[in-house]
């Protein structure tokens, strides 16, 4: 069935397909489209936050009105939320004119959009003869709020259509993904966050000495971003059922479990049993022992549950007015005071919080009581499965099944971060404002738009979101509130290639919180998983404590944004057939145990039942494919209970896989295939159709890791080829193989062929490497930023390479052992080819100032200037440097001098606070930038530009991982030369290729390296693309090279032919971005910290280089002992120290005034001095300091006679 004309490699233009529908970084724009969007932002604080106050009595009784009034209310609507795009002032114009990016990067501001509201005030006075006066109701439009930073690209952002030639027009760069934040002139990624599903019951074995096992559930209604609320059942040791309900998260309320099923109205004991258990009659094990389990939790009394908590009171109590003031007294830890309009406002209050915060993904009214308790029931009886043994625990890591972890993009985190915000900055301040006006303004002589105006700050919203985004993931202090940040970011590191911003943006990282880095919690959180494939690359890794942690999107993998359950549950509610629903208010509760009954659940809320699971599923499968439902809802079946879960969240991972068909038959005439064909692969490569064409043809469809458990995946179509007639294999769905890695990973040729661990590295290294960091570097200021000035593709490219610009050089490299230099993994590298510019670039960083205070730009006056620098300010014209000034380290950039007000003539007041270029290599002032940044201040930017070529100890890397340090820069005529007269551009140690296993350099990607470079053509090397090593062969013997690559060579110095044949290749070489002119550095003796007498670290301090591990072991090995001890002990620690010989205890001693002194004997004290280190000092001192008395005992004096 499939096409006979279809190879593997077509496919590769699906994921390609789906790589370039969604962009880098689409699904952090999409997410934070929808937040920005009506539902979003503007939802958000129109319906989740007013601002009232209700009953508050009056204490004025200055004016006849403030006597007439008993008590008030107020109540601030918002009735719409607009939002703008970015703006800025400009100084030459007067006018507010559009930001783009780069305005802000270039003038360190804030991208980020104003929030302008409509508000509505509304007042009523309640007077003491029982009627009421109402205050004309007041309108305050387009009131700025404050503003929120917004992603680069996104709906806010000016760019979000711009065309190539726009957006070279204003300075942007045409090959920028966008989808991250600029903070103060800084880019920062919004990173990915794992987090645990919502509506999904997890249950986890406790580690609380009174308790067995515990569920958690996070409640959320809703398709938006509405609240959640958490619920916790707790199985308790002594047979009794709690349930925590978390309205406060420092202070949950803990109550037995029967008491919230008579608040949903539940009021018989039988019957919420059979709301658990479902059928009473029963007579398995389970059963009998759930029943018998329950009764004993429904008698318990539950003394000691918490502090001051007795339940025997209400224990029998079925009077729901009897239950509300016993829930609300529980609520507010207060007393409720027996009136009528106090019981009537308490009962509504506890009403409220039934309604809506718990279980509010059920209901949010009255009339969702019931299911509600049914909902409960539902988590009771599969915790007593999980506790059977007929559910397995909560995996907490796992990406598949129905509690499997979602990744939250950039808009569901700024919305989780924002709420909190929003209160403190607005909502709090605009209370407080209003109980003042009301106690010290008559009622009818408040305005409360002016109180609003004057009680908010629009700049404090702006700046408490930004110290969440440059926090991290930690607990941050809002006011006197101290709550956990949802938001992660990173810089964005420009100075390297694009592959690197792009592997941040599609990065998802993992929260830690309080797990020790050593424990085997941590460890299995690093690990990789089996639900990872094909949506998170097993193989990416990065360095450092985040190894494991910061996880990498596949290539075809996308995130998904919520899509509407109301309409899923409209169509499954009005579906027949195979697809019919038995609805909750149907069914008969024994039944789900007597007819083996199958639960539906969309978005954790149980809707009905099935007693045909599979042919259910199959049936909205199918619906799905046909796009009668949205194509990206995740329909899962769990095999252990049978029950159906339909999600239409934000957060899942989705992956397109090719559907397979077969012809329904059995035995010898079963047939089965996918549907696309090489034509459809074709256009596709050439835009003619879109991967939607495919989704509408019924050819692809999307799966998560939850569904992907459902069906039976072929790796790839050759597979699937080797299969078509095996009835016993019948697949549902073929994978395309490359689909499985991301970008990183993908950069290696032939992956396949070599171990895991080097396609790890790779990835690291990949990242680290010089490009083109920028097509519009000329108009950014970057630090630290390398501009390679040439680039080559490489002979053997891989997918990745259609979606980042060229790394690296295709090199001639020998491997050989030449002259003792390249031992290890060093590498000798041509002069003649450094000369010629190899891998040589621009190196651009710029310095910075800005003027506060009293503060000036000029150049100091000698006269009555202190702290004149030492460098040269001959360059500076008005204080500031001339663009295209050559500059050495020292010199002055930016002449900035403080001179307080008010100063006399003759006083030396006035301060040098220039900037000078640090640098330890010459430099071209590239651009100079003088201008305001958001706060007004001036500032002065000065971009410097030096040249740097290949020097010895810079590090390179093939894309196979072999990395390699520059040992010799070899002249050329001393270079070994080919038989054909071609010289090498590098020599490499032949002993790092077997030992580091890289066949794939050697034997794959450099034979076909050679055989592609005399044929003209570049190969594809992409990981599991065919490759046969004969064909190979058979091609490199027919055009007369021999099979095994190797060659004569001739020694350049002597011109003596080589004893043996050498291996001569081009190969591709990325350079990496660790030069040793940044790293190495030569001094006398290095500055010492004053209290501990060790060298400070710090090239730039002046300080020394740390020694290591590794090198202390290179120094063993090489019988240097002595000089290692000499560095560890003499030149680091070594000192001589005084002692007084009578008393034993430190004495003071200075040689140059000739003081030997002790301060306990005095004149009696007899100091000598002898050879030890500052932390013995420091280790006596310390322990002196705890009250313990030390004496240091000195040897005899001894005579030495010298003869």
């Amino acid at each position: 069935m499939t096409d006979a004309k279809l190879r593997a490699d077509h496919l590769l233009v699906v994921p390609d397909a789906e790589y370039w529908k969604n962009g880098p970084a689409g699904h952090h724009i999409e997410s934070f489209n929808r937040l920005m969007g009506r539902e979003g932002l503007r939802s958000i604080i129109t319906t989740q936050f007013s601002i009232s106050g209700d009953n508050i009595p009056n204490i004025r009784d200055i004016t006849e009105e403030d006597r007439q009034i008993k008590s008030y209310s107020y109540k601030a609507t918002f009735v719409d939320i607009d939002l703008l795009p970015p703006m800025k002032n400009s100084y030459i114009s007067g006018r507010r004119e559009r930001m783009y990016p780069n305005d802000a990067r270039t003038n360190n501001t804030t991208y980020k959009s104003a929030i302008r509201a409509h508000i509505r005030f509304e007042a009523t006075a309640y007077l003491k003869n029982g009627t009421t006066k109402i205050r004309p109701v007041e309108e305050l439009k387009d009131v700025e709020l404050g503003s929120i930073p917004i992603l680069v690209k996104s709906s806010l952002c000016h760019l979000r259509d711009a065309t190539r030639e726009d957006l070279l027009a204003v300075g942007e760069d045409p090959r920028d993904p966008g989808g991250y934040l600029i903070i103060g002139g800084l880019e920062k990624a919004i990173i990915t966050l794992e987090s645990n599903p919502m509506n999904s019951l997890q249950v986890y074995k406790s580690k609380e000495t009174r308790e067995t096992i515990r569920g958690e559930f996070m409640s959320k209604p809703g398709d938006a971003f509405e609240n959640s609320w958490q619920i916790k059942v707790i199985f308790m040791k002594d047979g009794g059922i709690t349930i925590d309900l978390v309205f406060n998260r420092d202070k949950p309320l803990n109550i037995p479990f029967y008491l919230l099923f008579r608040l949903f109205g539940i009021t018989s004991d039988k019957r919420i049993i059979e709301l658990i258990v479902y059928d009473l009659e029963g007579q398995d094990v389970p059963t009998k022992t759930m029943i018998a389990r329950l009764q004993r939790a429904i008698t318990l009394t539950y003394k000691g549950l918490t502090e001051n908590s007795d339940y025997t009171s209400i224990a029998n109590e079925l009077n729901v007015e009897a239950l509300y003031d016993f829930f609300f007294k529980k609520l507010n830890d207060l007393p409720l005071k027996q009136t009528l309009n106090n019981r009537r406002y308490a009962h509504e209050e506890v009403a409220h919080h039934i309604d809506t915060k718990i279980l509010p993904h059920v209901g949010t009214t009255a009339d969702a009581r019931y299911k509600k308790a049914l909902f409960l029931g539902h988590m009771i009886n599969e915790m007593f499965q999980t506790e059977f043994g007929g559910i397995a625990f909560t995996d907490r890591d796992t990406y598949s099944s129905k509690a499997g972890k979602l990744a939250l993009p950039s808009g569901a985190l700024f919305a989780r971060a924002i709420k909190p915000h929003i209160n403190f900055t607005i909502i709090q301040p605009a209370k407080i404002g209003f109980q003042k006006a009301f106690q010290q303004q008559s009622f009818s002589s408040i305005s409360m738009s002016n109180v609003f105006k004057s009680s908010t700050k629009p700049g404090d919203l702006e700046n408490f979101i930004i110290k969440a985004i440059k926090s991290g993931l930690k607990d941050i202090t809002i006011g006197p509130v101290k709550t956990k940040n949802r938001i992660s970011s990173h810089n964005l590191e420009r100075g390297k290639n694009d592959l690197n911003v792009i592997s941040t943006l599609r990065g998802i990282s993992t929260s830690t919180g309080q797990t020790a880095k050593g424990s085997e919690r941590s460890r299995k959180m690093r690990s990789v998983i089996p639900s990872m494939p094909p949506f998170i690359d097993p193989n990416h890794t990065v360095e450092g404590m985040e190894a494991g942690l910061m996880k990498q999107m596949t290539l075809a993998c996308s995130i998904t944004e919520s899509s509407s359950s109301v309409l899923l549950k409209k169509a499954i509610f009005e579906a027949d057939g195979p697809g019919a629903l038995d609805t909750l208010d149907t069914i008969v509760l024994s039944d789900i145990i007597r007819r083996t009954l199958s639960k539906v659940f969309v978005n954790g809320e149980w809707i009905g039942t099935t007693p045909k699971p599979f042919e259910f599923v199959q049936y909205y499968r199918m619906l799905r494919r046909q796009q009668q439902i949205h194509i990206k809802t995740s329909i899962y079946l769990d095999i252990t209970t049978l029950n159906v879960y339909f999600l239409t969240t934000r957060g899942l991972l989705m992956h397109p896989f090719l559907i397979v068909e077969n012809n329904g038959k059995t035995g010898k005439d079963f047939r089965q295939g996918v549907k696309i064909t090489r034509k459809d692969c074709m256009d596709l490569l050439a835009k003619r159709i879109t991967i939607d064409d495919l989704v509408d043809r019924q050819i692809i469809e999307y799966m998560g890791p939850s569904e992907q458990e459902n069906a039976l995946v072929a790796l790839n179509v050759d597979i699937l080829r080797e299969n078509e007639a095996n009835y016993l294999r019948p697949y549902t769905h073929c994978d395309i193989e490359q689909s499985l890695y991301g970008l990183a990973i993908l950069s290696s040729p032939f992956m396949n062929c070599e171990p895991s661990n080097r396609a790890s590295f790779q990835s690291k290294q990949v990242r680290q490497s010089t490009s083109w960091y920028s097509a519009t570097w000329y108009n950014r200021f970057d630090k630290l930023a390398f501009m390679q000035l040439k680039l080559q593709m490489p002979l053997s490219r891989t997918i990745a390479n259609r979606y980042y610009t060229n790394i690296g050089y295709n090199l001639i490299v020998a491997l050989a052992c030449f002259n003792g230099q390249n031992q290890e993994d060093s590498m000798n590298i041509s002069k003649a080819c450094v000369d010629r510019g190899l891998y040589a670039g621009a190196y651009y960083t710029y310095f910075s100032t800005r003027l506060e205070g009293d503060e000036v730009f000029k150049s100091p006056d000698m006269a009555n200037t202190r702290g004149v620098k030492q460098g040269s300010y001959s360059n500076l014209v008005n204080g500031i440097i001339r663009k295209g000034t050559i500059v050495q380290h020292g010199d002055v950039l930016i002449g900035k001098v403080y001179c307080p007000t008010g100063r006399r003539k003759m006083d030396m007041l006035c301060q040098d606070r220039s900037v000078i270029y640090s640098k330890h290599e010459p430099g071209i002032v590239d651009d100079v930038k003088v201008g305001r940044d958001e706060k007004d201040y001036h500032y002065c930017k000065v971009r410097t530009v030096a040249y740097r070529g290949v020097g010895e100890g810079d590090k390179f890397s093939a894309r196979s991982s072999n990395k390699s340090v520059i040992s010799e820069l070899t002249p050329e005529p001393d270079m070994p030369v080919c038989e054909n007269g071609i010289i090498p551009n590098a020599i490499l140690n032949p002993h790092g290729v077997p030992t580091r296993m890289v066949t794939n350099q050697c034997l794959h990607e450099a034979a076909l390296n050679m055989l592609w470079a005399f044929q003209g053509i570049i190969g594809d090397a992409t990981v599991h693309r065919p490759l046969d090593i004969e064909e190979t062969k058979r091609k490199l013997s027919a055009r007369g090279i021999d099979w095994k690559c190797t060659t004569a060579m001739y020694n350049g110095e002597t011109g003596q032919r080589v004893k043996t044949e050498i291996f001569v290749c081009p190969i591709y070489y990325q350079r990496v971005k660790k030069f040793i002119m940044d790293e190495n550095g030569v001094g006398t003796r290095g500055r010492v910290n004053p209290r501990t007498d060790q060298p400070v670290g710090g090239i730039y301090r002046d300080g020394a280089v740390r020694m290591g591990e590794m090198e202390a072991v290179c120094l063993y090995t090489s019988a240097a002992t002595h000089t290692l001890s000499e560095k560890f002990y003499d030149d680091s620690d070594g000192k001589d120290l005084p002692i007084c010989k009578t008393c034993g205890h430190w004495a003071v001693m200075n040689t140059k005034l000739n003081i030997y002194y002790c301060k306990k004997c005095q004149d009696n004290g007899f100091v000598v001095s002898y050879h030890s280190g500052t932390s013995h000092k420091l280790v006596n001192d310390h322990i002196n300091c705890a009250g313990v008395n030390t004496t240091l005992v000195t040897d005899p004096l001894e005579m030495v006679i010298y003869e």
